[in-house]
């Protein structure tokens, strides 16, 4: 999933190697001076891009989404309290932009149907396999219940399990019995199919 970025989304610089500037004092900036929360866009574009096309499979629906979402980030950037970290801040945002986006476009056909569509856009080789392993995903994580398939979506942003209890408003009890049960379920289905763990 490292290769899911849009070339759409990179209208800023892209952030130096090493950032000595912490979230909270980038936070702090943004809510004083709106151009600061530039380098917070350009920090989260790419992992929010990544979670987003995870979840909605279509590079135009992930780059709406992005856009949306850091645009509710940046007007909401002012009554930002630090009860709790940007990041799950920003990932609460995008998981009800995304969840608001499915609620909205209510699929039409068949959700087999969708194993089905491809991008009409050519791509190169690299993004065929990467298309086949989000298919894959896509299709393990819709074996098991929505909540565990949440929580194992938001470990695959690189979410911790804090920061994954702030987005889904559960206890970390929660998340983490849910991502053993997901995590044993992804286990006994690639068993029965004959894959290896």
């Amino acid at each position: 999933m490292a290769g899911a970025t849009s070339p759409h989304l990179q209208i800023v610089d892209p952030l130096p190697v090493h950032e000595p500037v912490g979230d909270d004092e980038l936070v702090a900036r943004a809510q004083g001076d709106p151009e600061s929360f530039a380098v917070l866009y350009r920090r989260y574009v790419n992992p929010i891009y990544r979670y987003c096309f995870h979840r909605l499979s279509s590079q135009m629906a992930a780059e709406d989404a992005t856009s949306e979402i850091f645009m509710k980030a940046f007007t909401g950037i002012r009554g930002f309290r630090n009860e709790r970290s940007f990041r799950s801040w920003l990932f609460a945002i995008a998981h009800n932009t995304v969840t608001d986006s499915y609620r909205a476009s209510r699929p039409q056909e068949l959700i087999e149907a969708a194993a089905c569509m491809h991008d009409p856009d050519p791509s190169p080789e690299d993004r065929a396999v990467l298309a086949e392993g989000q298919r894959t995903v896509q299709a393990l994580l819709s074996r098991v219940t929505p909540q565990q398939a949440r929580i194992l979506e938001l470990r695959l942003a690189g979410l911790t399990g804090p920061e994954i209890a702030e987005v889904l408003d559960c206890s970390l009890a929660a998340v983490k019995i849910g991502q053993v049960r997901g995590y044993c379920r992804l286990r006994e289905i690639l068993a029965a199919e004959g894959m290896r763990p």
